[in-house]
């Protein structure tokens, strides 16, 4: 885990290496200005402020789309696209990252022909229940791996919707968490629980969710895979040079698709909170789990502590709507709903939360 999150940092390192500061006339752009507004200030006909307009936004796309363009070369030369892949596994990576790179700039497109697909509210404290429809059954829980802040969200997360709903039957679907055939409950926790990635604070948040609100919890991930990663650091390193590349999480969420389909049969009147880190459950990631899904059902939060809103090209969207929208106070939650699914598409998930922490020891 540990090894993964380094590599992510190193990801937003190149990328914000990489990166210029946004020009004005993007800004404007991202703040909505219209022929009416050019208008409006009386400084040109309706012709010459449909024109300018038109300019303005060309340019800030085009500006935008340079942008994304170096933070996907950086993800591929850093993370996506390692060295020493098999040549089938090579193969399927070029296209996925192809495929990945074409899917963000249309939705980059999409965003500046309608850029007012969001709301935003300030609170310190966030009733998770109030935004997630009565109605989602799989509702998806994006996390930056290693964030102690992060584990303290996700089960309060659980927490509140427990306490709203309950009388429904909640199932966990953990990243990292070793799909051994048992479903955990207070009941047959045992000594240790399932076999899981390293990652103490994390297994311990589980652990309480299980023990105090009355959830199931299942893995996600093939018992060998854990096995190997656990096994050495010259293992770990294999493991993630494989599995994060673009194939690599495509193979995996083939398998979380797999026993989603699997738990969603066996208990079709159940909510199921699957959780893990962003990539696998963006909208913004092509092949990600919830694009795959044939249902209407799903919901996508991603979380993020305050100051990390990472230069990365999964955040891109949602970042050039945060640049029109005033910061958090201080000690307050950010919380930032797409107006629609078609917004949400286009963003990369149905809910942002910015956390007031920056980084906590303890996840309680």
């Amino acid at each position: 885990m540990r090894h993964y999150f380094v590599l992510w940092l190193l990801v937003c390192c190149v990328c914000t290496a990489g990166a210029q500061p946004l020009a004005p006339v993007l800004k404007n752009a991202v703040r909505g200005l219209t022929p009416s507004a050019y208008q409006a200030a009386g400084v040109l006909g309706e012709r010459a402020a449909q024109a300018a307009a038109r300019r303005t936004g060309e340019a800030a796309f085009q500006a935008a789309s340079k942008q994304l363009i170096s933070f996907l070369e950086a993800e591929c030369s850093q993370l996506y696209c390692p060295a020493g892949l098999p040549p089938a596994l090579q193969a399927r990576n070029a296209v996925l990252e192809k495929t990945r790179r074409a899917l963000l700039q249309e939705n980059l497109r999409l965003f500046f022909s309608k850029p007012h697909i969001a709301q935003a509210r300030f609170s310190p404290r966030v009733d998770y229940a109030d935004i997630i429809p009565p109605s989602a059954q799989l509702i998806f829980l994006g996390e930056i791996h290693g964030h102690n802040t992060i584990h303290r969200e996700i089960y309060k997360v659980i927490k509140d919707y427990r306490a709203r709903y309950p009388g429904r039957r909640i199932y966990i679907l953990a990243e990292s968490v070793a799909d051994d055939g048992i479903i955990y409950h207070s009941s047959n926790w045992g000594a240790k629980g399932p076999y899981q990635k390293n990652g103490l604070e994390r297994a311990q948040m589980l652990k309480a969710l299980v023990k105090e609100q009355n959830v199931f919890l299942t893995g996600l991930e093939r018992p060998g895979l854990i096995r190997l990663y656990n096994a050495s650091s010259q293992k770990r390193a294999q493991v993630v040079r494989k599995y994060v590349s673009s194939a690599g999480l495509e193979i995996r969420n083939r398998g979380f698709l797999d026993k989603i389909a699997w738990l969603r049969q066996a208990d079709p009147e159940a909510v199921f909170f699957v959780y893990g880190g962003k990539a696998h459950w963006s909208y913004a990631h092509a092949g990600s789990v919830p694009l795959s899904l044939n249902t209407n059902k799903t919901f996508v939060m991603d979380f993020t502590p305050r100051g990390w809103r990472l230069p990365s090209s999964m955040e891109s969207i949602w970042n050039l709507w945060l640049q029109s929208q005033t910061p958090p106070p201080a000690g307050q939650y950010g919380v930032y709903v797409a107006k629609d699914k078609p917004s949400a598409l286009i963003l990369g998930s149905d809910a942002k939360i910015e956390t007031p922490d920056d980084f906590l020891l303890n996840w309680r």
